[in-house]
């Protein structure tokens, strides 16, 4: 596997997304939810196999906390997303899982800042 930084800019409407290993492979998505697409940029550029590309969205995420109930509801509004949290340590973790799994990038690499702690 090999593992590309992409980093991810607004533009207007648009999301411009570009490989920094690869700077021939750029990508342009309606939402943050398709930066998987990227890998399809960086195989042309590389000549890799799709499914051996990994990435690394260099973007930071912003993500609101509601109490209901007894969880915790974790609001990603760049990615329309919803998650939830059984204690507010626990709220970086599940944010962080969301963007992985929505957007195809490592988890590792995923960024997360709490906009009312």
């Amino acid at each position: 596997m090999s593992r590309y930084t992409v980093t991810a800019e607004r533009s207007g409407e648009w999301w411009v997304l570009q490989a920094t290993e690869a700077p021939g492979a750029i990508s342009q998505i309606a939402q943050l939810r398709d930066a998987g697409e990227i890998k399809e940029a960086i195989a042309f550029v590389t000549g890799e196999a799709e499914d051996e590309i990994e990435i690394v969205l260099d973007h930071e995420y912003e993500v609101s906390v509601t109490r209901d109930g007894g969880w915790w509801m974790v609001h990603i509004p760049e990615l329309g997303g919803l998650t939830q949290a059984r204690s507010v340590d626990e709220v970086p973790l599940m944010a962080a899982e969301y963007v992985a799994v929505t957007t195809g990038a490592l988890q590792s690499g995923v960024k997360i800042r709490l906009a009312n702690p």
